[in-house]
């Protein structure tokens, strides 16, 4: 069974609400102004996603700080010897909770979709049947994630309205953002550790974009606490005055970097 159309006249969410109701299983691919993404239902309900320029989740937990990257490489040797995954020779050799590795998991995926759902303009097509070798990450596919489509609607309705409001703070991702001396986090605010990890990373030299990179398993969270530092005057936008002065204070130790920042 195929199923193909143009997203112009049927959303995405609605198009999720008729495999849920037919509880089809197979790939849904999508191709718009971003490329071809593939996303597998099983049974009408969402589990794998795929995205050419998409990291897997091995290294979605080496660069949140999860799992070490000695750790992963020593679970890599390990599994030459058994059939075991990555996950499940991690999970043994006590480098991550089973719990924490599905919360990762699940927390991207629904982030991922949320914005799909939000912004995916384009083509599709349906096609019934189980899931083929080598296209999604066979770590996620071991997880076997499942989501249904209205909590997944719902959650993508609400992120979008929080989107609008974090981008009137943060408006570009290709911008710099240095630490206002003058301003100080809201004396009263409760400890909030994913705020502190966002702020520890902004020091001008880093773009929006990267200072996101490790957060690819809480993305629209830390869009979220970045948008409060810059609402609250913890950060302001860098100045290309702020940018010499950072590209000065590296020249003798790092002259490559330095000479990165005066090109940005």
């Amino acid at each position: 069974m195929s199923l193909q159309g143009d997203l112009t006249t049927l959303e995405l969410g609605d198009l999720f609400q008729n495999l849920e109701t037919h509880q089809r299983t197979g790939i849904l691919e999508l191709e718009g102004s971003r490329g071809k993404r593939q996303l597998y239902f099983r049974e009408g309900r969402l589990s794998l996603f795929a995205d050419g320029k998409r990291p897997s989740l091995m290294e979605v937990l080496v660069s949140s700080g999860t799992v070490r990257a000695e750790d992963l490489e020593a679970a890599k040797k390990k599994r030459r010897r058994s059939r075991k995954s990555l996950g499940e020779v991690l999970i043994e050799e006590g480098a991550i909770e089973e719990s924490q590795l599905l919360g990762i998991a699940t927390a991207r995926l629904m982030d991922e979709v949320c914005e799909l759902i939000a912004s995916e303009k384009g083509s599709f097509r349906f096609t019934k049947g189980k899931i083929p070798r080598g296209m999604f990450d066979p770590e996620e596919r071991r997880l076997k994630l499942s989501f249904p489509a209205g909590p997944l609607l719902l959650e993508a309705a609400r992120r979008e309205d929080h989107w609008r409001l974090i981008r009137e703070q943060v408006p570009s991702d290709a911008a710099h953002y240095v630490l206002d001396r003058a301003a100080s986090p809201r004396s009263g605010a409760e400890p909030d550790p994913l705020r502190e990890a966002v702020l520890e990373r902004i020091d001008g030299t880093l773009s929006v974009s990267e200072v996101m990179a490790p957060f690819p398993h809480c993305r629209f969270e830390a869009y979220q606490r970045l948008a409060y530092l810059v609402e609250t005057r913890v950060l302001r936008l860098a100045t290309p005055d702020d940018m010499v002065q950072l590209a000065k204070d590296l020249l003798p130790g790092d002259p490559e970097r330095a000479w990165q920042v005066i090109e940005r």
